[in-house]
């Protein structure tokens, strides 16, 4: 079909994380969108919508990735300097390119008639707009269509539910092995390095046909906790230390969020105070989480919660996000619609104060949550609180119970 262009067929095809009736279904559906709108093709540039539609999770950072959709193909449009890397893992045609000129000549062979094409418009850049005008002189409207293609992964499929409950497995995994590791001595790289590695070992085990890639870890202790996504340095973990732990499982592009706060050996009574407010406002949330709830009457009890001890300014104020569409899904719009049955949420809660204040710096607990008919079920049900998370460095020094419990905020 594609003689005259660009193909590397190396290795085998790699089994897919999704059955092709389920990336049919998608296709369908999308194709549907392109009707509605009167479209003569998609050209989709954001690696979720092209991991969704494809299957492909593009690993070029220098050079985009496109993926071409049209009412009878699908063809992925990738850099030559991944190789067959598309071909191996694409769900549709793929072919490569090999500069500028090459892209928008293999575009212009693609879709050499159309008219109209929807595009994600907050990510598409000048320069692709003018190219592909200059080759598609025919070209009257680019149509930005980045809020229906939300909408269309709103809702999670069963077959992505089952993939995301195994992805939090490797979560699981990575935060028993930081409990089994932290000890004081080692520094935040290594325990992220040592975190990491089990959570990649137990991937390429039992998923070798996956993208596993995407997996990291952050370690963060003292000062470090002050920012969600510090990296983990050389600094040395001391005992009486708060320390985060970020944990970041992924297959095929689908990556998990969840972070927990722990103290090594031993926490001071206002940290201890603060630690146990923020993690009952985590609990609380998950407790208000279900169909028909709005993310801003979930956000308005939580502020209402951290006001009765003073800590209305600490901390993000954005506590729920919609999984994997952070710079689509946040903000008013968001936070005015009600939840449906079948979404995946962020849950955010952490205060930050000053180094040099009482109690500071870096609280955070972060769980992903799956929407059910009646409520919420925990993807990444990782331990939360002192009970769990206060580490010992000697054996049998941790433990002490919390005299600010859960149930001094109900």
């Amino acid at each position: 079909m594609f003689a005259d262009l660009t193909e590397i067929r190396a290795g085998v095809k790699s089994r897919a994380a999704f059955s092709a009736e389920e990336m049919f279904r998608r296709l369908s559906v999308v194709r549907e969108l392109m009707n509605e709108q009167g479209l003569d093709a998609l050209l989709l540039t954001q690696a979720p919508s092209i991991a969704y539609y494809s299957n492909l999770v593009p690993t070029s950072v220098q050079q985009p990735t496109l993926l071409i959709l049209t009412p009878e193909r699908s063809v992925t449009l990738s850099p030559i300097s991944e190789g067959g890397h598309a071909y191996r893992y694409s769900f549709g045609d793929s072919l490569v390119y090999r500069d500028a000129a090459h892209l928008f000549g293999t575009l212009r062979r693609l879709i050499p008639s159309v008219r109209q094409i929807g595009i994600e418009s907050w990510d598409f850049s000048s320069a692709l707009e003018a190219g592909l005008r200059e080759v598609l002189p025919q070209l009257k409207h680019l149509h930005p269509l980045e809020q229906q293609l939300l909408a269309l992964r709103t809702r999670r499929s069963v077959e992505e539910v089952q993939l995301l409950r195994r992805v939090a497995a490797l979560g699981r995994l990575g935060y028993d092995t930081f409990t089994q590791a932290l000890s004081d001595g080692l520094a935040e790289y290594t325990l992220a390095e040592v975190t990491r590695g089990a959570m990649l070992d137990e991937a390429a085990i039992y998923y070798p046909h996956l993208e596993i890639s995407d997996i990291s870890v952050l370690v963060q202790s003292g000062n470090n906790t002050d920012g969600r996504f510090n990296p983990p340095g050389a600094r040395w973990i001391q005992p009486g230390d708060i320390l985060n732990l970020c944990c970041l499982p992924a297959l095929a592009g689908y990556r998990l969020h969840s972070a927990r706060t722990f103290f090594l050996g031993y926490c001071e009574d206002e940290q201890l105070r603060l630690w146990d407010i923020n993690c009952a406002a985590h609990r609380r949330a998950v407790e208000l989480v279900a169909p028909g709830i709005k993310p801003a009457d979930v956000s308005a009890e939580l502020d209402t919660l951290y006001r009765r001890f003073d800590l209305s300014n600490q901390g993000t104020r954005d506590y729920l996000q919609l999984f994997g569409e952070c710079a689509l899904a946040s903000g008013s719009e968001f936070a005015q619609r009600p939840l449906e049955a079948g979404m995946v949420l962020t849950l955010t809660t952490e205060l930050l104060l000053p180094d040099t204040s009482l109690g500071g710096v870096g609280y955070r607990e972060v769980s992903q949550l799956l929407v059910t008919e009646n409520g919420c079920e925990l993807l990444t049900d990782l331990p939360l609180g002192a009970a769990s998370n206060r580490i010992a460095t000697i054996q049998g020094s941790a433990g002490r119970d919390s005299r600010y419990g859960v149930e001094s905020f109900g």
